[in-house]
């Protein structure tokens, strides 16, 4: 592969429209073609190897780190909680820090003003279910995508399940 700090090669979309895919195979053999559509990039095309190198790279780094989560558990460097006890940890503060009264902290984000009225324990507690939830769905999409398993906690031991 390519050096990290070498220009990347760009082609218009129209070009390729004009001239086919003829383009992109003269500009793949420099690397990967950031493809721009109204000057803005929108889409990387890879070849077969190099989608083969990162995928594989991407593996071992996603193996790698369940394998200090399991070492971690193993010499016990984890503690059994709830979510209900991390949010006690965090505390309300920091939940409602955020005014929106200021520029977003977030690039792009946009947090509507919060009202005076604080969010009952109970609706938050719900709000945070949903949101594990949400992330759970997510994380098998992602082990579905990629066909690797996805690890849970499942009668004090660490299993492995087909998402």
């Amino acid at each position: 592969m390519r050096s990290s700090n070498a220009v990347p090669k760009t082609i218009p979309a129209s070009e390729i429209r004009r001239r086919g895919l003829s383009v992109i195979d003269k500009a793949l053999k420099r690397g990967p073609v950031h493809v721009l559509k109204d000057n803005e990039p929108t889409y990387v095309i890879l070849a077969e190897a190099q989608y083969q190198e990162l995928t594989k790279q991407y593996r071992r780094s996603y193996v790698n780190r369940i394998r200090q989560s399991l070492k971690d558990l193993k010499e016990d460097r984890t503690r059994k909680t709830t979510a209900q006890s991390l949010i006690d940890e965090l505390g309300s503060e920091h939940m409602t820090k955020y005014t929106g009264s200021e520029p977003s902290p977030y690039r792009g984000a946009s947090i509507s003003k919060r009202s005076s009225k604080k969010q009952s324990p109970n609706a938050f507690s719900e709000a945070v279910g949903r949101a594990l939830r949400r992330a759970a769905k997510a994380a098998r999409k992602t082990a579905r995508m990629h066909g690797t398993p996805i690890y849970v906690w499942e009668n004090g031991k660490v299993v492995a399940k087909k998402p």
